[in-house]
């Protein structure tokens, strides 16, 4: 079953083309007009679009304008979404992890179910740090192509 949504995914996935705006932020300017080629009709909209966004093309900012962007009202309501979505993640994974020395003593474990648990959690810590680094510095073809593919171990049969 899970061949099922995993094989157009992947092969959708591995003859899209990248984003042209990512492409236009690592100064790829040439393969972001032909991505855009595939995509608007007239080289005016093309040359136009590329042109709006190397201008919004932002500088790095210091942690203290993100913050002062933050506190602005009309940003409310994307930090109370944000912080919702974070209390979201803390609550669903800090329940697994409550009850992890439980679930390895049912579970049978030959290890020791505290050490286990920490061996768990510091797996988890460090696949969610690696993560943050690719969705930073790799294209999101890649990641998109790996986690489907990584579909057919993780879902059930």
């Amino acid at each position: 079953m899970t061949l099922v949504t995993f094989l157009p995914a992947y092969v959708g996935l591995l003859v899209s083309p990248e984003s042209p705006i990512w492409l236009m932020k690592k100064d790829r300017k040439e393969e972001a007009f032909q991505v855009l080629s595939k995509l608007r009709c007239s080289d005016a909209e093309k040359i136009e679009e590329l042109r709006v966004v190397s201008q919004n093309a932002q500088p790095a900012t210091s942690c203290s304008d993100i913050f002062k962007t933050l506190r602005k009202k009309s940003n409310l309501r994307a930090v109370v979404s944000a912080f919702i979505l974070i209390l979201k993640e803390m609550g669903g994974w800090s329940v697994v992890f409550g009850f992890m020395i439980k679930i390895f003593q049912e579970s049978g474990v030959r290890l020791d179910p505290s050490l286990s648990s920490c061996i768990a959690t510091a797996i988890f810590a460090a696949v969610r740090g690696v993560s943050i680094f690719f969705i930073f510095h790799v294209p999101r073809k890649p990641i998109l192509l790996v986690e489907t593919f990584s579909m057919l171990w993780v879902q059930p049969y």
